[in-house]
């Protein structure tokens, strides 16, 4: 009799716990598809942190040339002034 009543308690615990049981299993299966995006999303956030440093780089290797050059055309055109002092031109207006 008290196996009877044990086999008909496990089947009524296994009925009331069978909705849950397939909720947990609906439940875990959509945190493994969100931590898949997760993983992805991250993927794809390293990729763009590689570019964006690539692209600050550049910008800084840009800026330093563009400078150089500002530089230098600053000096040349105090230069071509100070020849045309020396030659006796009138100086360039500023």
């Amino acid at each position: 009799m008290r196996q009877r009543a044990r086999e008909r308690l496990s089947g009524v615990r296994a009925r009331l716990l069978f909705p849950v049981t397939v909720r947990l299993d609906t439940l875990d299966a959509r945190l493994d598809a969100i931590d898949a995006r997760l993983v992805n999303l991250g993927s794809r956030l390293d990729k763009i942190d590689e570019v964006v440093q690539t692209t600050g780089v550049r910008a800084a290797a840009l800026n330093d040339t563009a400078r150089r050059s500002s530089d230098t055309a600053t000096r040349l055109a105090r230069r071509l002034d100070e020849i045309e002092r020396l030659l006796g031109a009138p100086a360039a207006e500023p």
